[in-house]
């Protein structure tokens, strides 16, 4: 007696193709395992810019290295971004989000100008689809310390972050921190930021009433850049600059494990959905976790990022070059690969989802009149210069 088919088995591929575009990236990874025939429509390139995408690894180290979350293969993009123009130099890798990159640059002098300092400029780029855009100049220009005649008001504009959330926009924000210089320490003393929509610049001052000291990491959530200041609290500007807040994870007494004075432990806080309180999800023993220390000065851990469709957490292992990721609800710790190097600095780790929207050509084209003629020279010459 033949084996009895599934009526899902008869559908033609083009109409498992439009049923799949409908699913969430969670459930699409799932469908993977129903068939072989599902399989190879999921994974084959020519549907792939029409199914939801998810976390598909890191770049870190600059533009260079890749590290694979499902595998440690290399991705589907250029990982030294060589569509970018030749006459881009100095590039520094800054920030991701949601699959968009940002770069700050340097031009190539041109022969016909005469020797002379070229200014820093931000790019932002999608790998997947080689469009790029080079922005114009903040009113501060990037990567730069403005000395001043006070030793303790010297502005620094070397911090800067990506906020974009094509499920909402297709436009971007960038944000360029304005930290000024007190006894030897960096405060957050304004923001300028570009908004792809409008094709300019807003600069802001700070709306709070206390000293922010931000530790290097930044994260754009739910239309705000959040980033990590002192005294366990997250300081959280939106798109305009004009709504500022402050929100502080209490520790909970009665747990020693949400206490500083226990590093052996993990505390991992949410934020809920008003954006008002961190709310405390799980402690658990690092020992557990990672097993023993083999480090003199405890656990040299650094959160890579958080996996958009799972109650993943993925870890850097310094000590021993891995990439580790966290299951939150089984609780169990993976390998994902081994790393050749990890620099030792803020946001070392950028998370790549393959984006495979045009629209930030459409944007490029609508903001060249805002452009300075020193990048629009170059940017227009794309094809020229590659």
């Amino acid at each position: 007696m033949a084996e009895e088919r599934s009526p899902v088995s008869f559908l033609p591929g083009d109409i498992v193709v439009e049923i799949l575009a409908r699913l969430p990236a969670r459930s699409l990874c799932a469908c993977t395992c129903v068939s072989r025939s599902w399989h190879r429509l999921i994974t084959d390139p020519a549907n792939r810019h029409r199914l939801a995408q998810t976390l598909s690894g890191f770049f870190f180290a600059g533009p260079r290295f890749f590290a694979g979350v499902c595998s440690p293969t290399h991705p589907l993009v250029d990982p030294s971004f060589s569509f970018l123009p030749s006459s881009y130099k100095e590039i520094k890798l800054l920030d991701s989000c949601n699959g968009l990159f940002l770069f700050r640059c340097s031009l190539t002098p041109r022969p016909d100008l005469g020797p002379r300092l070229s200014p820093l400029f931000y790019v932002v780029c999608n790998p997947t689809t080689e469009e790029w855009v080079a922005l114009p100049q903040p009113s501060y220009a990037p990567g730069m310390v403005f000395y001043s005649d006070e030793a303790t008001s010297d502005t620094e504009t070397t911090s800067a972050a990506l906020g974009f959330d094509p499920a909402v926009s297709s436009h971007f924000h960038v944000f360029q921190l304005l930290e000024q210089e007190v006894m030897c320490t960096l405060f957050l003393d304004a923001i300028e930021i570009y908004s792809s929509e409008t094709g300019k610049w807003v600069l802001s001052k700070t709306q709070l009433d206390k000293w922010i000291h931000s530790t290097g990491s930044m994260t754009y959530f739910n239309g705000f850049l959040h980033f990590t200041i002192d005294y366990d609290s997250v300081a959280s500007v939106d798109t305009t600059g004009q709504t500022w807040k402050i929100t502080t994870i209490v520790a909970d007494r009665e747990d020693p494990a949400s206490s500083d004075s226990f590093d052996d432990a993990l505390a991992i806080y949410a934020l809920e959905d008003d954006g008002k309180e961190w709310v405390l999800k799980q402690t658990v023993s690092k020992l557990d976790l990672f097993g023993p220390d083999n480090s003199q000065d405890g656990w040299d851990l650094d959160v890579a990022g958080f996996h958009p469709d799972g109650d993943l957490i993925i870890f850097c292992d310094h000590p021993r070059l891995r990439l580790l990721s966290y299951d939150m609800n089984h609780m169990l710790v993976h390998v994902i690969c081994t790393l050749e190097e990890v620099p030792y600095n803020h946001r070392p780790f950028n998370p790549y989802v393959p984006l495979y929207s045009r629209a930030l050509l459409a944007t490029a084209q609508k903001n060249d009149n805002a452009h300075e003629q020193w990048i629009f020279y170059y940017s227009t010459k794309k094809h020229e210069d590659r």
